[in-house]
């Protein structure tokens, strides 16, 4: 619609809407969050105070000042993003939030909207398992680990471009409940090369096995 309210789902997997106002065209104003498929911490909270998932958008449709975003896969992952955009492009520290509150992850943009520094950041859409490293202009450099309760369990290097180079521990995105699939080989210019090992990490309550595939 030219004018007016209006809503959009913009889930894959999850019922997930935006919710906000339309001026010829363009998004303006403040536009909300809705979940009501899941209680993502919305049941502690005030009606009023609901409204704070999501962000405002200037008279140009730029989205300016405090967004809550969520997860690209949050039907998994149950979290959110929270930081700050100027002119159109995310800026400063910004927060991994799980659905408890609790702080997860971290990083920062510069001001061409691009990762740089140190960062914490889910691995694949996995909210357990986190990513941790340093982004330079918007690419992953040197040593990057990967984290299972705060425990480096796997990672790597990237070179200056971006890519991997030499030994690497990963997992797969294919995960089973609480059994994980890891591989272990060589990269090079960001690609696999030579004997590749793969295992799977099976959990029965207080008891793992790691079985060779």
């Amino acid at each position: 619609m030219d004018n007016g309210r209006n809503c959009i789902n913009t889930s894959i997997k999850s019922t997930v809407y935006y919710t906000g106002n339309y001026k010829q065209n363009v998004k303006y104003g403040h536009w909300g969050m809705e979940f009501p498929d899941y209680n993502f911490f919305i049941e502690e909270q005030e009606e009023e105070e609901k409204t704070n998932f999501g962000g405002k958008y200037d008279k140009n449709g730029i989205k300016i000042g405090k967004w809550v975003e969520f997860h690209e896969q949050f039907s998994k992952s149950q979290v959110i993003y929270i930081g700050e955009y100027k002119k159109g492009l995310k800026f400063g520290e910004w927060n991994i939030v799980d659905q408890n509150e609790d702080v997860i992850g971290s990083g920062s943009y510069n001001k061409k909207g691009q990762k740089d520094g140190d960062w914490k950041e889910i691995y694949y859409s996995e909210a357990s398992i986190m990513y941790e490293g340093e982004y330079k202009n918007g690419k992953r450099f040197g040593n990057w680990n990967i984290l299972d309760d705060n425990e480096t369990i796997g990672g790597g290097e990237y070179d200056d471009n971006g890519m991997k180079q030499g030994q690497w521990t990963e997992f797969h995105e294919y995960f089973i409940d609480n059994n994980h699939i890891y591989c272990e080989g060589q990269y090079l210019n960001n690609k696999r090369i030579g004997k590749w090992e793969c295992y799977c990490t099976i959990s029965f309550g207080m008891y793992e096995e790691v079985k060779k595939m």
